[in-house]
């Protein structure tokens, strides 16, 4: 007499048995997760955590970018980008696991891309899935900003005042440093980061007026 066989998914059985999905367990020192997928090796112990470091988080085709801001033996905490806001906790053998797969995402969705940054990211990631240090960095730099700036030699001819002496439309300039918007007396309003506050302030075209630190959600 054959078995019938149970048409029911994996995720009603394990909330039949009493088995929240996720649930971790070990076996011979390595650590599985059973979820709707069924048992998965989770990817631990491969990855370099240290603070002031940023990484890619997620099992999506999409992983968000998050900075480690403090390691412990079972857990770390990481704020998501820009940064800014409250940091967040997790345990560290669910968290090693989706940073792996985050990374590993990233890096084959922007590998070949020609941009110094990115180069430098892969570089830092490849080293830290080989269990080696990482590219350390200010996070404060990704804060969100928005910069009040106007051009050093605006064009008295020019009523929008988006031209400079030399009848230059600096719109696009701008555009540099962030999303722009014009204000009726030719004051650039640009939300980009500290980082693009600091290097507008170098651009000769541009005096800056004031920076304003910009709040999240």
């Amino acid at each position: 007499m054959k078995a019938k066989k149970d048409k029911r998914n994996i995720s009603t059985l394990l909330n039949e048995w009493g088995i929240e999905e996720d649930t971790k367990i070990e076996i011979n020192e390595q650590i599985f997760a059973i979820g709707a997928g069924g048992l998965r090796k989770l990817e631990t112990g491969i990855v370099t955590l240290q603070p002031n470091t940023i990484y890619h988080l997620g099992a999506s085709s999409d992983p968000k970018q998050i900075a480690i801001t403090k390691v412990e033996k079972d857990r770390f905490w990481y704020k998501a980008y820009p940064f800014m806001g409250q940091d967040i906790v997790i345990d560290r053998a669910s968290g090693e696991d989706l940073l792996v797969r985050g990374m590993k995402t990233w890096m084959k969705i922007y590998k070949g891309a020609n941009y110094p940054w990115v180069k430098k990211r892969i570089k830092s990631y490849e080293a830290m899935l080989a269990g080696k240090p990482g590219m350390k960095e200010d996070i404060t730099q990704y804060h969100y900003v928005t910069i009040y700036a106007k051009l050093a030699d605006p064009n008295p001819d020019d009523p929008t005042g988006s031209k400079n002496s030399k009848g230059q439309d600096m719109w696009y300039e701008a555009e540099k440093y962030g999303g722009v918007a014009l204000a009726k007396d030719g004051t650039f309003i640009i939300e980009g980061s500290v980082r693009d506050g600091e290097e507008i302030k170098k651009n000769k075209n541009f005096k800056v007026i004031k920076i304003e630190k910009r709040k999240v959600g």
